[in-house]
């Protein structure tokens, strides 16, 4: 008998024997772009038309530093990002290359360290509401029969 993705997900988590393993991915927008242009629906979420067995929640715990591309050619884009990172990426390509970080020694960490706290703060509020994100998942995993 098939397992369920919650059997799974669950089974895998405890280190148990399990058919197969959850699958999971996160794709990347220049990678959806492109399937559009090779007949991907539009409007439909990757999990759900591969039939993922694990769903993302994204939150934005990041410090919210300014973001701003530095150098952007025809095949390359230098840019810093919210969490304070400088990063680099060949278009079309996956990985990134980190160049530096915004907190360098103690006296950076010491000018910007409030922005860190109040992005602690953010996931501080996610876990008290935690509750109510727990009953929306347990709600769409219903409407997903998982």
């Amino acid at each position: 008998m098939k397992s369920t993705s919650r059997e799974l997900v669950k089974a895998s988590i405890n280190h148990q024997k399990i058919d197969r393993v959850p699958i999971a991915d996160a794709i990347w927008p220049e990678a959806l772009e492109e399937w559009h242009k090779q007949g991907y629906p539009e409007n439909v979420n990757p999990s759900d038309y591969f039939d993922f067995d694990i769903s993302y929640i994204y939150m934005d715990c990041s410090p919210r530093f300014e973001q701003k591309i530095l150098e952007g050619k025809s095949d390359n884009v230098t840019y810093e990002d919210r969490y304070g990172y400088t990063a680099s990426y060949e278009k079309n390509k996956v990985t990134l290359d980190f160049i530096d970080h915004k907190t360098k020694d103690r006296e950076t960490w010491e000018k910007i360290k409030n922005k860190w706290t109040r992005a602690i703060s953010s996931i501080l509020i996610y876990i008290r509401h935690g509750r109510r994100l727990k009953k929306a998942m347990r709600n769409y995993m219903l409407l997903k029969n998982i």
